[in-house]
């Protein structure tokens, strides 16, 4: 009698806890508002491209800092996607106005995602998900670094280590910035990419612009334009401010301040996220970037140490594997 007892138990406890799971689902998402939504990031078009592409039919929201941004949906949460532009500079201003916007036209932004490509002391394919964010500027208000990434974003995305398939194939560059991708043209693979998420490990954001903005056009190539690849046409001119570019001395000095890796105690270094993630953490929201390492070790063609070299040719394929995992992230969210 006291088996039979127990197993009445046992068979009551499991439908109690079957219907439970019906009436009430997961609390990550049975928390989301309505009018909840997730900003994208990606600072160039080749980082956006396969968000993009993920989302399915886009409607365009704005224009801001002159890149347009567009709402769709992955993974079944609403997300807002767009660029910021290259460099800290650009981060900064098309952060703030997106998320001004958002703001004021009542979304609830759940969170900020960063998903694009650095260098880093990890290998080239690589993705790797820091815990905190510096950068070498002056504030003179707070908050000051290190920007720390938010602990349960940062602890769902630790779910998608070992779960994700990184691309290890080097295919042809999208310069046109159809948003498409060829057939490999080559052999050359990196060596079993890999997301790295470990606790500690430091992200760092630098200016090699001198405190200048760089500009974008549309159409534009798959590094200078102001949309993610394969979005839908925009009105063709410039997309920003082209001052810059006309200074003769513009990209002399940008190379003479490459220096590669910087040293230090940063594992993946770039030229956006610090920014956004001093504007999250101003503005409390929670944030977390995934980067794809264009330019580290495990170079296959073992490239010449020439000036961003490693960037142009592993740039795509870095873009591509940060996108997998900022797409895993979220559906595992």
């Amino acid at each position: 009698m006291r088996r039979r007892s127990a197993r009445r138990s046992v068979s009551r406890l499991v439908l109690l806890a079957l219907v439970a799971g019906a009436l009430f689902p997961r609390a990550t998402l049975a928390t989301w508002p309505r009018n909840a939504r997730v900003l994208i990031l990606s600072a160039f078009p080749t980082e956006g491209a396969k968000i993009l592409a993920a989302a399915g039919p886009v409607t365009e929201v704005g224009v801001f800092n002159g890149r347009r941004f567009f709402a769709g949906t992955i993974a079944g949460k609403s997300v807002v996607m767009g660029l910021t532009g290259i460099g800290l500079v650009d981060a900064d201003l098309t952060t703030r106005a997106v998320l001004a916007f958002l703001q004021s036209s009542g979304v609830l932004v759940k969170a900020v995602v960063f998903s694009g490509v650095a260098g880093s002391s990890y290998n080239i394919g690589d993705v790797v998900v820091p815990d905190h964010w510096t950068d070498d500027l002056e504030h003179s208000a707070p908050p000051f670094p290190p920007y720390a990434v938010n602990r349960c974003l940062y602890r769902i995305a630790r779910r998608i280590v070992g779960t994700v398939a990184l691309d290890p194939n080097l295919y042809v560059e999208d310069r046109a910035c159809t948003g498409l991708r060829t057939p490999p043209s080559t052999p050359v693979r990196v060596d079993d990419p890999q997301v790295r998420i470990n606790p500690g490990d430091e992200g760092h954001s630098s200016d090699p612009y001198g405190g200048r903005a760089v500009p974008c056009a549309n159409p534009g190539t798959d590094l200078l334009g102001c949309d993610a690849c394969g979005a839908p046409p925009g009105d063709p001119g410039l997309g920003s401010d082209p001052t810059p570019f006309l200074d003769p001395n513009f990209f002399l000095e940008l190379f003479q301040s490459f220096s590669g890796s910087q040293g230090g105690t940063a594992v993946i270094e770039d030229m956006e996220t610090a920014a956004v993630a001093r504007i999250a953490t101003e503005k409390r929201i929670p944030f977390i970037a995934f980067r794809g390492v264009s330019d580290g070790r495990g170079d296959p063609l073992m490239l010449p140490p020439v000036p961003y070299l490693q960037f142009v040719v592993y740039q795509q394929l870095a873009a591509d594997n940060a996108a997998a995992a900022t797409l895993a992230f979220l559906a595992a969210w």
